[in-house]
């Protein structure tokens, strides 16, 4: 599963900016840094090995005082364990902002590379909806992170949604909690957030909407992030002397620790995600708890491990 581990804050300007990396990021989670600016056209990069995501315009108007198109642009990067705040820098700002969210991941899993999508809207109405074309897959598990730039600092936005056909959503989260409202240069205003896809699978194409204060234009970005399982290293074929194994299911994993007789753990834990793995074996008579990966509500061969029963301990919750 994934959830937000931290956002750091807004920052804004007309000309370089650092977005601060939130202090409780840990090594492992995954950064997003989202960074709106007038004009459309400008060239931002980001140092210190941030990735591109891509960017969305709204339209070719060039910038003014609460007018102009917006540019929305995403960053990515794992956080390595040491890192400093990174710089975008960029010569054609007239006015920008940015900020950095951070998530964290389950035990046994690893990050698929970030997908983003987004589009733009125009029509300077009360509800703000960007026109958004490209599909991507999206599956329950998946988290939807999305930020929009507005035009003028008086396009805060409320009632921010983020949906596609088929999937079920839960509640979008707006981090920060308070939009970004900025007078310098041609104005903007800048808020987002997230939302856990809680139930579908779908190819579609991901909306965005909220309610704008004041009739304004801007663009919105959408990432998803998705786990995958983690590769599973194959246990020893033979349990020897005293040694046992710890078998423990929690809401999400199936977890096989190897244990010395006196209860120290032999290396580290085999985890399994219950999403992408069956268990055969459990209740049967049989010698062995097999691991196979999941193919619909079965599992299929060939197993991705074996465990004896004999020296398994099982704990459940």
């Amino acid at each position: 599963m994934i959830s937000l581990r931290a956002t750091g804050a807004y920052v804004d300007g007309i000309a370089n900016l650092t977005p601060p990396i939130p202090p409780a990021a840990l090594e492992g989670d995954m950064m997003l840094c989202f960074y709106g600016a007038k004009p459309f056209n400008d060239l931002p990069t980001m140092n210190n090995g941030w990735i591109d995501l891509g960017w969305v315009i709204d339209g070719v108007i060039a910038p003014g005082s609460n007018t102009g198109s917006m540019q929305v642009r995403a960053f990515y990067k794992i956080h390595s364990g040491a890192e400093v705040d990174p710089t975008i820098t960029t010569a054609t700002n007239n006015v920008s902002g940015a900020v950095i969210t951070v998530f964290q991941r389950i035990l046994g899993s690893q990050w698929a590379v970030p997908v983003g999508v987004g589009g733009g809207d125009n029509s300077a109405g009360g509800s703000f909806t960007p026109v958004i074309n490209s599909a991507i897959p999206i599956a329950a598990g998946d988290m939807l992170v999305a930020y929009a730039a507005i035009r003028s600092n008086a396009g805060t936005q409320s009632a921010i949604t983020v949906s596609a056909a088929g999937l079920t959503m839960g509640v979008f989260t707006e981090s920060p909690a308070a939009d970004l409202t900025t007078a310098l240069g041609g104005d903007m205003a800048m808020s987002g957030g997230h939302a856990l896809v809680t139930a579908g699978n779908a190819i579609g194409v991901p909306a965005y909407s909220s309610l704008l204060a004041n009739p304004h234009t801007g663009s919105a970005f959408i990432v998803r992030l998705r786990l995958n399982p983690a590769p599973i290293p194959v246990p020893p074929a033979i349990i020897i002397g005293d040694m046992y194994i710890l078998f423990t299911i929690t809401a999400t994993q199936y977890i096989f620790q190897i244990k010395s007789s006196n209860g120290v753990d032999i290396g580290p834990p085999f985890v399994y995600d219950i999403a992408h793995y069956k268990l055969l074996g459990i209740r049967e008579n049989a010698t062995h708890i097999s691991v196979y990966p999941m193919s619909g509500e079965f599992g299929t061969f060939p197993f991705t491990a074996q465990f004896p029963r004999d020296r398994i301990v099982a704990i459940h919750p």
